[in-house]
């Protein structure tokens, strides 16, 4: 292994540069899950570049603390298309649509897959007794609650069913295939971003990628 900065660690020293014809989000993701580095290129807009960043830090996990949600006036039209945009495959419902929000059901691939009126909104569908478990909670405990209830997805909440973090299965299942990934505290993918310094925008260009979940610049 070799260290790219004080804190970070890589078990293999290999980094993509940042390239548009090099690395974008997939290369970022598979370069992690090998123990590298990918560095997602800045010939793009601020948003495009920080989208990249949430996908590849979305994309495997021990908990999720941005994850998507809609509210239980929001449709079955609306859950397909934040599916088919973000691949989430169970999506929290909470009473206002956010992070935060009191947590009020789960949606999952299965409920979408049984309906057909796309009008029809999300509150009919939902499955309300959601398995949950309350922070604090160590990564180990939440998968051993997921085990233990059969369910894929867990949402973790407050003492007031308030919806503060996700776990997924899925992440469990691509931790063990990818021990040497470079991973942070949480466990999600470690994932770098060019910004040029003598651009006018460079400093919102930051902020919004501190915000995505950058880890190294």
């Amino acid at each position: 292994s070799t260290k790219i900065s004080r804190n970070m660690k890589l078990s293999m020293p290999v980094i993509s540069g940042p390239s548009g014809k090099v690395t974008e989000a997939n290369m970022a993701i598979a370069m992690a899950q090998m123990g590298g580095l990918g560095i997602i290129h800045r010939n793009q807009s601020i948003e495009s570049q920080a989208a990249m960043v949430k996908k590849v830090k979305q994309y495997e996990t021990g908990f999720i603390l941005q994850c998507e949600t809609l509210r239980p006036n929001s449709t079955v039209r609306d859950a397909l298309a934040l599916q088919a945009e973000r691949g989430c495959s169970g999506i929290p419902i909470t009473d206002n649509g956010k992070m935060g929000g009191r947590l009020v059901g789960i949606v999952t691939k299965r409920d979408l897959e049984s309906v057909d009126d796309t009008s029809a909104p999300l509150r009919a569908i939902m499955s309300e007794n959601v398995v949950t478990v309350m922070e604090p909670v160590a990564i180990k405990a939440a998968r051993e609650t997921m085990a233990h209830a059969k369910v894929s997805k867990l949402p973790i909440v407050n003492e007031d069913n308030e919806l503060v973090a996700m776990m997924c299965r899925g992440d469990v299942r691509r931790e063990f295939e990818n021990s040497g990934a470079t991973k942070d505290a949480n466990r999600s993918l470690v994932v770098a971003a060019a910004v040029g310094d003598n651009e006018e925008d460079a400093w919102s260009r930051v902020e919004a990628l501190v915000e995505a979940g950058t880890d190294l610049f």
